[in-house]
């Protein structure tokens, strides 16, 4: 059962982690800093 929104984005019922793009790991304080600068 899927839905969608008014433009045309489908929509799944329900989303769990293996819906997410898989990334590697991060420490906080390394770049790219996406887990900001702070240790």
């Amino acid at each position: 059962m899927e839905t969608s929104t008014i433009s045309g984005i489908p929509l799944k019922p329900l989303y769990t982690g293996d819906d997410l793009p898989r990334r590697e790991e991060e420490l906080p304080g390394q770049f790219p800093y996406t887990r900001g600068i702070h240790p």
